[in-house]
């Protein structure tokens, strides 16, 4: 029996990481023997998006947290909800829409990207708790997880495409 996990889907290897494998079967072509943990983790980490301005050092992106949604929604991280409920809040943050609505949706968008079933009861409490109607609260979790999932989507194609070179590298 082969108890490297080498057999398991990529992103799957994510959740392995942090010591929870939950049965991801996307599969993005799968993965040759040759990529290690070591080569998943730096891919892992590759996914930031970075400014690149002709210096030898590239600068992160502000709000770049895309190697935080992954492993929060591969690995259930739940430690990353902040981080990324931070970042999120930052980026869809509106005029009209008080700051603490926008806060307590984006920790509830998280929660629910990190595997907790946030269901309308969770969403109706923090209505309450912001004292607004439970619709507003409900569109402004709707916009973070909108925001999450596109993120979450671009740090997967980078995080594919990171292992793909380590791929080519290996051979």
């Amino acid at each position: 029996m082969d108890w490297s996990g080498k057999h398991r889907p990529i992103l799957e290897r994510i959740a392995l990481l942090a010591g929870r494998g939950i049965g991801i079967s996307i599969t993005f072509g799968g993965s040759s023997p040759e990529v290690t943990d070591q080569d998943v983790a730096a891919a892992v980490a590759m996914t930031r998006e970075v400014k690149r301005d002709g210096s030898r050092n590239p600068k992160s992106v502000a709000n770049c947290v895309r190697p935080e949604l992954l492993m929060l929604c591969h690995a259930q991280q739940t430690t990353l909800v902040p981080v990324v409920a931070r970042a999120c809040a930052a980026v869809i943050g509106r005029q009209h829409v008080p700051v603490v609505v926008t806060r307590s949706a984006c920790v509830l968008a998280a929660q629910s990207i990190g595997g907790r079933d946030i269901g309308p009861k969770s969403i109706e409490h923090a209505a309450w708790a912001c004292n607004v109607d439970p619709r507003a609260m409900a569109s402004e979790v709707g916009s973070a997880a909108a925001w999450m999932e596109v993120e979450l989507s671009s740090a997967e194609r980078a995080f594919c495409k990171a292992i793909r070179r380590t791929d080519q590298i290996a051979a």
